[in-house]
């Protein structure tokens, strides 16, 4: 697996009933071999579209102009409560979709992740 960006909380949402504050959206940067991309948003589908039905919970956008760059779901890490958000980049300009992970890093205080890739297994033919 191979860290390929961080993310930071931009906006949290808390409530009386909620001790912990959730997080609503992130932003941060993608840097790879071929891409930089230094402002990427993750925003929660609500947010994007409020009242309307959304097939994610998440949506992935890139520049001051937010064009569309992917979708995400939260998840739960198996065998364990440690919660994260799957994420599915895609652009016209990939071969192939790419499958990502934001994990929390876990720092005290802090609501930060790391965007964590790691390369799909071939199907044997």
């Amino acid at each position: 697996m191979a860290v390929i960006g961080r993310f930071n909380a931009e906006l949290l949402h808390s409530s009386p009933s909620v001790p912990e504050a959730r997080v609503d959206a992130l932003k941060g940067s993608i840097r790879t071999a071929i891409l930089d991309l230094p402002l990427v948003y993750v925003r929660r589908a609500s947010l994007v579209a409020p009242g309307s039905p959304a097939a994610c919970d998440w949506f992935v956008t890139v520049g001051p102009d937010h064009i569309r760059f992917g979708a995400g779901w939260d998840k739960q890490a198996d065998g364990s409560c440690l919660p994260y958000i799957s994420l599915r980049l895609d652009d016209p300009t990939f071969p192939h979709h790419i499958d990502c992970a934001l994990f929390p890093t876990g720092e005290p205080g802090i609501h930060a992740f790391n965007l964590v890739w790691n390369r799909r297994k071939r199907e044997a033919y």
